[in-house]
């Protein structure tokens, strides 16, 4: 695992990321080598000089055994035992160690490995644990299967190029653990080593070469094109709409991997020109129209201005207050904008918000802003009540609406980045209030 995790931060170190992303096949073999590399190294290094195959092979029959036994004991107690488990992982090893003792019967003394018995203990102890073997490498396959595509796209903490050579090196170990104990009976273990090495080496070349993204695999920024407005609630308590007091447009790039956005910036002259996207002490979560709350797992966006987005859907939010009951005051918020919307409420020790209409009681927040999605394919009105604890400290709101159309800037954007990036994105309207 630690020789798998050495390669993944080598291939940082070269500037070459993500090529088990682009090539799946050969990310396997990039880092499985280097795990099968460390594992024959640790078992050259903890064998004894001469050894008695059949000795050893009879102590590995015994502790597969109790392996395979322990684990068909943990499937039965978490209710996923079957009958091919005991008929096909612990039958052919019993059935082996029978036919062990007739074909090879054990004699006095030990045996030095290039005993001729050595293959047949060897060849009757691989096929034995072949369907254990076949087994776990479905298993393992199913995995990577999953994981690897997840992490090339899963963002910048903590950083796949370390986590994906972990796993590899966990499943490798895994899965070569039993056929690889045979390893020091090898008449030629050296060449063994040196092969797998070679391998090992040209597999890192070959990373080397190997572009980070294809058409297949594509690196993925998620672009924005946002309206902000800032401002308080009109109507002195009574009715009114949102007044606006500062207003900003642009595009906002968000880079879910974790090689950013320097791959791509200088394709296109504006996105070359960006800046961070900044967020103000006291923004409500990020002053930003977030489609999902996930807000602390990206941190790698970019911001640059623009006309107002062509198209974008008008956003009205009336504010009434009926009054004042035990101290609270009953806040009546009525939108007009999209059929898929967002609410940010800031959430603090010391928030005056004590309850809303859409449950009985105010659900856990990450400790930054309540985040609710509204999403109605019937109409564009959103109505809802807010329960504000009574004094001086105003509730800060923000409403952004999303709507998935192309404006002529950010279709310049997907034009200019090369075909190797998937662009998807859309047009949002962003407003904040206090209420």
């Amino acid at each position: 695992i630690v020789c798998a995790v050495g390669v993944g931060g080598l291939m940082l170190a070269l500037g070459r990321p993500y090529s088990w992303y682009a090539s799946p096949v050969l990310g396997r073999f990039l880092f499985g080598a280097p795990a099968l590399l460390g594992f024959l190294g640790v078992l050259g290094a903890t064998a004894p000089a001469r050894v008695s195959p059949l000795a050893d092979h009879r102590s590995l029959f015994a502790a597969a055994l109790l392996l395979h036994w322990l684990l068909l004991i943990l499937f039965v107690l978490r209710d996923l035992g079957s009958a091919y488990i005991p008929m096909m992982w612990v039958g052919p090893p019993l059935l082996a160690r029978i036919l062990s003792d007739r074909l090879f019967p054990a004699r006095g003394g030990p045996l030095p490995p290039t005993h001729p018995w050595s293959a047949g203990v060897c060849a009757l102890f691989f096929l034995s644990q072949a369907p254990a073997f076949l087994h776990v490498a479905q298993l393992v396959h199913e995995v990577l299967y999953f994981f690897v595509p997840v992490f090339g796209r899963a963002g910048n903490r903590p950083i796949p190029d370390l986590i994906v050579p972990a796993l590899i090196g966990i499943c490798g170990s895994v899965l070569f653990m039993l056929p690889l104990t045979v390893a020091p009976l090898l008449p030629r273990k050296d060449r063994l080593l040196r092969a797998v090495g070679l391998f090992a080496v040209a597999a890192v070349v070959a990373a080397t070469l190997v572009a980070p993204h294809d058409g297949e695999h594509p690196k993925r920024i998620f672009a924005q094109h946002v309206r902000r407005q800032w401002g308080v609630a009109g109507g002195g308590g009574g009715a009114g709409d949102a007044a606006v007091a500062r207003e900003e447009s642009g595009m906002w790039v968000n880079c879910l991997d974790a090689v950013g956005h320097e791959q791509v910036m200088a394709f296109h002259g504006d996105y070359a020109a960006s800046f961070p996207t900044p967020v103000a002490p006291d923004a409500i979560y990020g002053d930003l129209p977030w489609f999902l709350p996930f807000r602390q797992a990206v941190t790698n966006s970019r911001f640059y201005p623009t006309d107002v987005p062509a198209g974008i859907v008008d956003l009205v939010i009336e504010v009434s207050e009926r009054g004042v009951v035990d101290g609270i005051r009953h806040v009546d918020v009525h939108v007009e904008g999209a059929h898929l919307m967002a609410m940010y409420v800031r959430d603090a020790a010391s928030s005056p918000l004590v309850g809303w209409s859409f449950t009985d009681e105010l659900p856990n927040s990450d400790g930054d802003a309540h985040f609710v999605f509204y999403a109605n394919g019937k109409g564009t009105a959103w109505d809802f009540s807010l329960r504000v604890r009574e004094g001086s400290q105003k509730l800060d709101v923000a409403i952004a609406t999303h709507e998935l159309i192309e404006t002529a800037e950010m279709k310049r954007l997907r034009d200019d980045l090369p075909d190797w990036v998937d662009l998807p994105g859309f047009v949002s309207n962003w407003k904040s209030f206090s209420v």
